[in-house]
Parts: C-alpha cells; structure tokens; sequence
C-alpha cells in the first residue's frame, strides 16, 4: 500500500444515511485489512465512501474525508473532536472512576497502588470486603485482570499477575475494586445518544452430550474466525488460559451434557473470548442516559465506549443496580459484527457526528 492514495465516490450527498450492508462493510474491511489497514481505519473509510465522500489515506490509520471544502483528519475512527487529554483520562482507570464518581454516577469502590503499598492494598481490601477485583491502572482488553477473589492467597496470584503488566509502566499502578456482580454491557455513545449496546459474554460454549471442551471450542473458534471483528481473538485451547474452566473443577476432557454452558473465562471483554450480543432494542433508556453521562463526564470527550456492570439493562437504572466500570477512548466497531442481534454502524455514526457540524447530514 502506498503511503498516499485518493479515492473518490460519486458525489450524492449525504442528506439521507445509506442503508448498512453488513456484507459489504465486512468484505471492504478484509480487502483493506490485508493491505495493512486496521480495521477501525477501513471502517470508517466504508462509511465515507458509501456517503459519496472524497477519501484520501495517508497510512495505515490516518486518513482524511472531504466534507463541503473541508478536509476531517481521522486517525482510526477518533477525529478532530477526540481530544488528546480525554484519552489521557481514559487511559487511567482510577482517573476516570474519579470523573465518574463526580459527576454522580454509580462507581465500585476501588483504589490505585504503587508497587510497594502492598499491605496499604490488603488493608483496603479488608475495609471494602471481599469479593475484590485486581487489576492494573492502565491496561486494556482484560490483561492483568483478576476478578471475584475471595481471600488473601487469591488476592497475592492477582497482585503479581497485575504487576507484571503494571512494572512495565512508568508511575503503573494496581487498582483493588470492590466486585460487582452483573452482566458486562458496552455501550458506544456517539455525542448526546447510544448508537449501539452490547451485552459481552464471557468466553464459553455450550455441550452436546457427545464433544469435549477442547473439541466444542475447535467448532466455535472457526465460526469466530468468520467474523471480521472476532476472527482475531480465538478463544485460548491451553487449560493455563481458562481460568474459569479450572475454577469449576473441568479440563478439556470433559464432556458437557446437551445444552449445559460451560464458561471458559472470568473476564467477558472480546479480546479474551467473549462473544458480543446486541442489546440496542430492549436497554432501558435510563441506561442510554447514564451511558451518555459517562462520556460527558471525561473532559474533552464527544464520543467514546461506555462499560456497565448491570442486573438487568432492561429495567429502570438505579444507583443500586449498576455501576460504570469504564469508559473506553476509542472503542472497536465489534457492534458491527454481534454474534446475536442487529448490526449497528457505528463507523457511520461517528461519521454523520461530524458531517451535521459542517451542514451535513444529522447523526444516524
């Protein structure tokens, strides 16, 4: 690929969104893919080129969009209201607890500590009650993370499987948080709205009376490896990966009945295994409300993921039924591609947010 290409589409307009097609997005985003573009990049790219914008790509995560004399630089799908310092809260979790916390939303109770404050850490551990969650301050897609641990010999494994990550970043602290119980949502908010609302289901798969767990994961990682967003996060076949699976007293042998699920991992995130499973049509809107709230509480932040740890994301959100775990700076498009429910663009919609401030289009 070169590093400067131009591509242009017939101008149409962008008065009406297109229709999404799912097939073309996923066979543009593997065509460009395998030209060394990352996914985020190609697929706001599609969304520009299927609005009959003018495109030009710089590399392999830069590109621009000509909208009405006005070029918009993107790198990925993060644009020129993507502040640099909201990433910067972002990136550090107990910041962004903080900012949450302050703007009145549900948090769990955590705390961040340097390396040497291990005995501050169990104290903490002791005040909040166990279960606890481990974790590193800045780390992404689950690494580090030790969920529902009970004791203190659980809390040490987690300590140093979250220093490890943590040691090799300078000022890298570990989180203690207070464990909640509920299903792992991800919402991404696009400006003042949910454009899209997925439930992440830890890494598992479902018995038929006749196939081990080594060969049920076989079959599901080559349906995951149809998927342009899941394809590059199989599920792990090695028994030291599935912490879940050995907590239960099972290994790979084992044979599940017909129609018992078997969960393979403690964390639910996609990069770990999980399966995404759209959410969008039953979330209650108080949910789509504290979602929006979330990212408004990161100073610089317009649009962005959105983590919430609920009983039931269908009910009426109270403080005492949820909390904001995080909030993400720049979120996949994996809503595009759900294992169950309907696709969302996400890519389209971070699109339309700017196309409406130069006399676009409004938001899809």
């Amino acid at each position: 690929m070169s590093a400067v290409q131009s591509t242009k589409h017939d101008a149409a307009g962008h008065e009406a969104e297109p229709a999404l097609d799912v097939a073309a997005v996923a066979d543009f985003v593997r065509r460009r893919e395998a030209e060394g573009v990352t996914l985020k990049s190609a697929v706001l790219e599609h969304a520009a080129l299927s609005r009959g914008l003018t495109v030009r790509r710089w590399d392999e995560t830069l590109l621009t969009v000509e909208v009405e004399g006005e070029v918009l630089p993107f790198v990925n799908m993060n644009g020129p209201s993507a502040s640099v310092a909201s990433r910067a809260f972002c990136d550090q979790k107990q910041l962004t607890s903080a900012c949450l916390e302050r703007a009145g939303l549900s948090v769990a109770s955590s705390r961040a500590f340097g390396l040497d404050q291990q005995r501050d850490a169990i104290a903490f551990a002791h005040g909040i009650g166990a279960p606890v969650v481990v974790k590193p301050n800045s780390a992404a897609r689950g690494r580090g993370v030790t969920l529902d641990i009970h004791d203190l010999d659980g809390l040490w494994r987690a300590w140093r499987v979250a220093a490890k990550i943590v040691a090799k970043r300078p000022g890298g602290r570990v989180i203690v948080e207070q464990y909640v119980v509920g299903d792992d949502y991800r919402c991404f908010v696009v400006g003042d709205r949910v454009v899209a609302a997925t439930r992440r289901v830890r890494a598992s798969v479902v018995g038929n009376g006749r196939d081990s767990v080594a060969r049920l994961i076989a079959v599901k990682n080559r349906v995951r490896a149809k998927n342009p967003y899941l394809f590059r996060y199989p599920i792990p076949d090695e028994l030291h990966e599935l912490d879940a699976l050995r907590h239960a007293g099972l290994d790979l042998e084992h044979v599940p009945p017909p129609g018992q699920r078997v969960t393979l991992r403690g964390t639910s995130n996609l990069a770990t295994g999980g399966d995404n499973v759209d959410v969008m049509d039953v979330m209650h809107p108080s949910f789509q409300e504290v979602a929006v709230r979330a990212v408004r509480a990161i100073p610089g932040m317009a649009y962005g993921g959105v983590d919430l740890l609920a009983r039931d994301i269908s009910a009426a959100a109270e403080p005492t039924n949820h909390v904001v775990s995080e909030v993400e700076y720049a979120p996949g498009p994996g809503p595009l591609f759900p294992v169950e429910g309907t696709p969302r663009d996400v890519g389209g919609a971070v699109l339309a947010f700017y196309l409406a401030r130069v006399g676009g289009a409004r938001p899809a």
